[in-house]
């Protein structure tokens, strides 16, 4: 068979290190691509070497004829298959974003978060407390300006209704003014009972707000990212969608570099394949890091192969096909990323 599918003795597969897809532990490569293509390999009887490279290099290695593959969570798309081949898709993937995790509550973000995302039953309550404020400011100074509890003038009068009402509602109580007339007094039972729902709803949707405003941050998805330092690996699909989404870009040689510029404070988030930062994050940085937000602009990676070379990727592609049939790619799937990371 081997005759069949290349002339080559021995085929040079570039690898560039992506976990869990391509990693390596001494002279050793291992993980979900490197088992996929050894499976593959194993069926068509071919010999076979890794050369390890830079990512942004692997092109060149395959258009040169330095490598007869490449395998790196290399996404398929049409600028690429314009210099080189690939095989059915190996994989789904898309991007994700990961931050830092803030253990300290910023109330300036909270405010901004506030404003930004728009929390209608908080706007709501500070909306009805300023009218429960107003509403009841106005009937108690009505009935207790001739009692000596206010100033008789509406001005400054009603202003000192005003502060009755609140320390009131908050039960907070001084007992600068308090009400001399039988209605000022009912009143009063109403401004009590309603200030403990108001202030306690009031209460717990911020508190609420401030929660999640600790967990998310500042960047709570790529939405967030216009204007920031983002850090993802040079020559991916990444660094185009940061482009589009207006952040600062930070390139860097591999994912590795990227993780100690955020665990340094040297850019606020890295956006990168979701397979790679969820394995990182399981396996290494859960107690320092998040994943936050949806999967966004999904991609499917592919194994690379020479342009021309379309024996070699036709024998690989029937593999593919017999692998998904029969099952083994299902379980070699579940092994790497559990049976419910799919991604749609």
């Amino acid at each position: 068979m081997k005759k069949s599918v290349t002339k080559k003795a021995t085929l040079i597969v570039a690898v560039s290190e992506i976990p869990p897809l391509v990693m390596k532990k001494g002279k050793n490569f291992f993980g979900f691509e490197i088992e996929l293509w050894s499976m593959i390999a194993r069926r068509l009887r071919l010999d076979f070497q890794y050369k390890k490279v830079g990512f942004s290099s692997i092109f060149d290695n395959i258009r040169d004829g330095k490598a007869d593959l490449a395998l790196a969570g290399i996404t398929i798309n049409k600028e690429r298959e314009e210099i080189i081949d690939f095989s059915h898709d190996t994989l789904d993937s898309g991007l994700l974003v990961l931050v830092p995790i803030d253990k300290n509550i910023n109330i300036f973000i909270t405010i901004k978060n506030l404003i930004k995302n728009g929390n209608k039953k908080i706007l709501g309550v500070i909306f009805g407390i300023a009218i429960f404020i107003g509403v009841f400011g106005n009937i108690v100074w009505l009935a207790e300006r001739n009692m000596g509890t206010f100033n008789s003038h509406y001005f400054p009068g009603i202003f000192e209704s005003f502060w009755w009402v609140i320390v009131t509602m908050s039960t907070v109580g001084y007992g600068d003014f308090v009400p001399q007339s039988w209605i000022g007094r009912i009143f009063s039972i109403m401004v009590i009972l309603g200030g403990y729902i108001i202030f306690g709803f009031f209460i717990a949707e911020t508190s609420a707000l401030i929660t999640m405003s600790k967990l998310q941050g500042n960047i709570s998805g790529h939405k967030d990212l216009v204007g920031k330092n983002v850090a993802t690996v040079e020559k991916t699909i990444s660094v185009e969608v940061l482009k589009k989404l207006n952040a600062k870009i930070v390139t860097v040689k591999n994912i590795g570099k990227a993780y100690e510029k955020l665990k340094a404070g040297l850019v606020d988030a890295i956006v990168f394949d979701a397979p790679s930062l969820l394995y990182f994050v399981k396996n290494e940085g859960m107690k320092e890091f998040k994943i936050v937000g949806d999967v966004f602009n999904p991609h499917v990676y592919g194994i690379v192969v020479k342009e021309g070379a379309t024996v070699l990727r036709e024998a690989i592609n029937r593999v593919l096909l017999e692998l998904r049939e029969s099952g083994k790619y299902d379980e070699l799937y579940v092994k790497w990323f559990g049976d419910n990371t799919k991604m749609e």
